[in-house]
């Protein structure tokens, strides 16, 4: 006969929980280790859910909160594997989509009569898809370990190098501070409707994103 089924106390399930946790933390500090590569995706261009920038902030804002509800002791675990993962977000292989995205298309704006000038800097202008997750993984780092390294300029650079084209290398130096001026500044142009993510597109769910991080910098600096 079978064993009658049980209930699992509270104690067994904070511990079931408290596993579960840390087996999905060895994934992502595993893959943040991944110095020259990053995980798979199927679409090269970076267009779909799979794009590298979704699954690096997922892994910081999955880091992040289980730092701070379940294992906020664990500092010297939480700190370093969230730093690598910003530091994997300025790989140009996360962010060069942009010099061709920018130039539009006409699936997201039918009445495009030729393709707009490119521009490789990422968060200059638009694409608060990217940016948006950026200001929030540097403010979200900052907050959770009262560490102001990205928020040191220089601190978020981003080279611009193609080996067989273009004029030269360039560089874009930004910091989580300009970073945020600069989405504001899009925000303003844009007559606060959002700023867009790809051209043409301003999705509200994408904004919510560096809004946050606004709220946490105004915390932090007492604004």
């Amino acid at each position: 006969m079978a064993a009658p089924c049980r209930s699992i106390s509270p104690n067994t399930r904070s511990c079931l929980q408290n596993r579960q946790g840390t087996s999905a933390i060895s994934t992502i500090s595993a893959l943040r280790r991944m110095e020259n590569g990053h995980t798979w995706a199927p679409r090269s261009l970076q267009e779909f859910l799979d794009a590298y920038r979704y699954q690096l902030a997922t892994m910081v804002y999955a880091s992040g909160l289980t730092h701070y509800h379940r294992m906020p002791v664990m500092r010297g675990l939480f700190k370093p594997l969230i730093r690598h993962l910003i530091k994997k977000m300025l790989h140009p292989d996360v962010w060069s989509y942009w010099y061709l995205t920018s130039q539009s298309g006409i699936l997201l704006d039918p009445d495009l009569k030729e393709l707009r000038r490119p521009w490789a800097d990422p968060v200059v202008r638009e694409n608060i898809m990217y940016s948006g997750h950026l200001l929030l993984m540097t403010s979200l780092y900052a907050t959770l370990f009262d560490d102001d390294e990205f928020e040191k300029p220089g601190s978020l650079t981003f080279e611009w190098k193609p080996l067989f084209w273009g004029m030269g290398p360039e560089t874009y130096a930004y910091d989580n501070r300009s970073l945020q001026q600069a989405i504001m500044k899009e925000m303003d142009r844009n007559g606060w409707v959002g700023v867009c993510c790809e051209p043409n597109l301003v999705f509200v769910a994408c904004n919510q994103f560096p809004i946050i991080a606004m709220r946490l910098n105004d915390a932090r600096d007492g604004t």
